[in-house]
């Protein structure tokens, strides 16, 4: 190098040229960015779609309460032997439905022994349901008499018992 330090053009290294844009690079960044933002934009929708599923899956009181205030609206026409049957049908699908047993398949104490283990109601609730099933099997399998006021009151203890379980969000 001269004395003023200045570089001499045969002193510089090898210059490479420039290098060409990294298109495979650029193609492969944007490829990605679009794969990610249509699975967020899947999964936001997913999501949505799940959320009203779970809502409408685990809020079965409303359809049971409107099923059993149907039957107790026609419980004279049909008669209380047939208001018995649908009453303890509604609520062996609404425990079904709830609490995810299989209720239509099995004896009452059965159905009461498995919630009751399964800690998914209180006493009170038991004790209706109990009450319930005992009452409505008598006057349907042992051809019990009974008075209007009773149906009203096994109609009560029925929305009392889902009240009492309903699922709130």
């Amino acid at each position: 190098m001269p004395e003023n330090d200045i570089p001499l053009i045969e002193d510089i290294e090898i210059v490479y040229p420039p290098s060409p844009a990294p298109w495979g690079m650029i193609i492969l960044g944007v490829c990605a960015f679009l794969v990610l933002v249509t699975l967020v934009v899947l999964a936001v929708i997913l999501l949505r779609r799940r959320k009203r599923m779970i809502v409408t899956a685990t809020m079965p009181q409303r359809q049971t309460l409107a099923r059993l205030t149907e039957a107790f609206n026609k419980w004279q026409q049909l008669g209380y032997m047939v208001f018995m049957f649908e009453v303890t049908w509604i609520i062996r699908l609404y425990i079904a439905d709830r609490f995810s047993i299989s209720a239509p398949f099995r004896t009452a104490d059965e159905i009461i022994e498995e919630v009751s283990t399964a800690g998914a109601i209180n006493d009170q609730a038991k004790y209706g349901l109990q009450l319930l099933f005992e009452r409505c099997d008598l006057i349907k399998f042992a051809a019990e008499p009974t008075i209007p006021d009773e149906v009203g009151k096994l109609y009560e203890t029925a929305k009392d018992f889902v009240h009492n379980t309903a699922w709130r969000p």
